[in-house]
Order: C-alpha cells, then structure tokens, then sequence
C-alpha cells in the first residue's frame, strides 16, 4: 500500500481584506431618506388634505416616483445586472399611461365598470406582467441554491392565497355577474398579485440580506395587493370601497417604489445570496400550518356548490399537499447534503481538494489495521516542491495557490478512477 504526501506551506497573507460590503459604502443613502420622508408627507396631505389637493398630490407622487427610479438606476445599479429594474421602470410608465387614459376618458373608469374599461385594462396587463418579470429576474439573480427551502414556502403562501382568492372573491364575482369578457380581465389582476406575491415571499425567505430596498418593495406590492383586492370587490360590487382609498393605495405603492430603486441597497436585489440553513422558527411553522389547514377546512365546511368551483378548490388542495411534501423532501436531502459537505470540508484541503492530513491519518491508521491482520507492509512516498518559498516571495500568495493546484491537479490525473475510495493515493499537506 502507497500513498503520496505533498508537503508545503503557503500561509495566507496578513491583512487581506475579508470582503466588500455588498453596498458601496460611497453611494449615500440621503437621498432615497429624503425622498421617502418627503412622500409620506405627500401621500398624507392626498389621504387627509382637502379635495382640490387630491389631483397636485398624485402628480407630485408619479413624477417623484419615475424620476426616483430613473436616478437609481443611473447611481446604484450594478452594470450589467439592471434589467430587473428596468423591467420594473417600464411598468411605471405603463401604470401612469393607465392613469392617463383614465383621466382623458372619464367613462374607463365608471362604477360598475362597463366594457370602456377594457381600454386602460390592455395597458394595466402588460405593466403588472413586466413587473412579475422583474422580480422574477431579481430573484433568479439574487437565488444562491437550487435547494433554497424558500422556494416551497413561497409557493405555498401563493397557493394559500390563490384559494383564498377564488373561492370569496373569483367565485362570487361570477356567480353574480356571469363570466364575462370584463369579469374574466377583472379576476386575472389577483392571479397576477398571488404570482407576484410568491415572488416576494421567495426574495424576503431566500439569502441572509434583507435590505432597506427589499422591504420597500414588500411594503409596495402588499400594498398594491390590497389595493386590487379591493378594487375587484368595488367592480365586483361585493364590497362599496371609496375611489379616494383606491388612489392614495396605489400612490403609495408608487412612491415606495421609488424609494426602493433610490436606495443604494437597491443592487444587492440582484446579487447572489448566501442560503441560510437554519431551524423553523415558531411564527414560521405557525404560517405554515395555516396555510395548509386553512384550503382544506375551508373545502371541507363548505357545500358542494359547481363543478368548476370543486374541482379549482380540489385541484388547489392537492397542489397545497405536494407543496408540503416536496419540502419534507428538500429538507431530507439538504440535510444529506450538508453533512456531506461538511464532512468533505474537513477531509480535504479547501484550495486543491485533494485529501488532508487528517484523512491521511484516518487511511494509514485503516490500512495498519489491515496490514496487521494480513502480514503487509504500509508504504509512504513524500514529495516536496523545491524552493516554493521562493514562489511566494517572489510572485505572491496568488501564484503559488496556481502552482499547488496545477501540482494537485497533475497528481489527481495520476489516479484510476475508483482508486480515492479503495487507497487515498494523494493527500496534502499545507
């Protein structure tokens, strides 16, 4: 039995940085504070401000909100990694084109709408669709793991929310309307939210930095889902909900917006994120447990009413339990692999990943064993690299981690397949 034993050093050296804030520490977050506070006044004198201030407000609020995301892009965002933000600036531009063509045809925007409201509807779609791409971009940018346990949590608070959706807003829209072409376009808007809804849970689960940009961005899209909640049960004429609370909600998810693209934090909404494995918290199994009990209790008190309402609630049950059960497996398996990997992190060197000493003590200690028991003799070659000191003094810490691994990397190509598992063949030593 023969192993190889590379023996060298090749210190790290002092006073190497450790890493870079992921936020420029030069880019200052002054403005996006002295824009927010400056919109939660505006927003205010629109909610609480008389009549005639009502119309100058929103106009302060949408420009304020274009330019905010306009500036942010020219000053925060990461070369490279902004079509994510742009996405989200083009889908403001649509929102206010919306707006507009409610201003210039008064009759878009009667209640209970009529079919003029189709007009500013074909304008709204392709905003909120843009706007699920951007944040679909954001999160396949800032997602460190395919594992990520946020994926499931976040698709099962859309589920949860979908059926909560359909079965007390969709259904009884319908039953009292009929499925029209308005009443089709008017239901599609909460399927868009409970989309964008998931992901924002997965950008608020997913990675270990929640930044001022993120949660401004929470804070408008929860806003925005209340706002469309209620303005489908206006249209629906489930609930009487006054157009002045509509505009102020909608205001204020434009201004947050804003906000959030003004922030410096803003790029790290489209940097990888480092996956953090850690215990279920109680508020965490509690939601859980809530958004599982709560689709099937909620089927199985109520009447059997039509066959497309049982078979949406039904098919979105099932859904809710294979949510559950793929996450039981996730977390099996990232369990599985992260032992795996720590075990692998303690066997083997973290720059070559070749073997380290302490599995060569393991090995050698295994094959005397074995040797006793069979009357062998244990071989050790040693290598050394000549003057590798020379190496580091002379070019760097950098070149001579090249040279090891080009070294371990030449012994590795020296090793049948099958030969790491039966004899640790090479082992490093630093």
């Amino acid at each position: 039995m023969t192993t190889v034993l590379v023996s060298s050093r090749n210190p790290v050296a002092a006073g190497e940085p450790a890493g870079e804030d992921p936020v420029d520490r030069r880019l200052s977050r002054t403005p996006a504070r002295i824009y927010l506070a400056i919109g939660t006044v505006v927003i205010a004198l629109m909610a609480f401000g008389p009549a005639w201030l009502q119309t100058p407000m929103m106009l302060v609020v949408v420009g304020g909100g274009l330019t905010a995301l306009h500036v942010g892009l020219r000053r925060n965002a990461v070369p490279g990694a902004s079509a994510p933000w742009r996405a989200m600036l083009c889908a403001c531009w649509l929102f206010v084109t919306a707006m507009l063509v409610r201003i210039a045809l008064p009759v878009t925007g009667a209640s209970p709408p009529t079919n003029w409201a189709l007009i500013p509807d074909a304008v709204v779609l392709p905003a909120y669709l843009l706007l699920g791409a951007a944040f679909a971009g954001m999160l396949r940018r800032r997602r460190a793991a395919d594992d990520d346990p946020a994926r499931v949590d976040a698709v099962l608070v859309g589920l949860a929310a979908a059926f909560m959706i359909w079965t007390f807003l969709i259904v009884p829209s319908i039953d009292q309307h009929g499925l029209s072409a308005l009443r089709v376009a008017n239901a599609f808007f909460p399927v868009i939210d409970v989309v964008i809804l998931v992901l924002v849970s997965q950008l608020l689960l997913a990675g270990s930095g929640r930044q001022p940009a993120l949660w401004l961005l929470i804070a408008a899209s929860s806003l925005m889902f209340t706002g469309d909640m209620l303005f489908t049960l206006r249209d629906s004429q489930l609930a009487s909900v006054p157009q002045h609370a509509l505009d102020v909600l909608f205001m204020a998810t434009f201004m947050l917006v804003g906000a959030s693209g003004l922030h410096p934090s803003m790029r790290t909404l489209t940097e990888p994120q480092e996956v953090e494995y850690r215990d279920l918290s109680r508020i965490r199994i509690g939601l859980i447990a809530v958004m599982v009990l709560a689709p099937v209790v909620i089927t199985a008190l109520q009447p059997h009413t039509t066959l497309l309402n049982d078979v949406v609630r039904a098919g979105l049950c099932v859904l809710i339990l294979l949510a559950v059960l793929a996450r039981v497996v996730r977390s099996n398996n990232s369990r599985a692999r992260a032992e795996l990997a720590t075990r692998r992190r303690a066997t083997h060197d973290a720059l070559t990943d070749l073997p380290n000493r302490e599995l060569l003590t393991e090995t050698v200690a295994d094959w005397g064993d074995r040797a006793a028991g069979q009357d062998l003799e244990i071989s050790l070659l040693f290598i050394d690299l000549d003057r590798f000191k020379m190496v580091n003094d002379h070019w760097g810490h950098q070149v001579g981690d090249e040279l090891l691994c080009g070294v371990a990397a030449r012994l590795s190509g020296q090793v049948r397949e099958g030969d790491g598992r039966a004899v640790r063949k090479a082992v490093i030593g630093r």
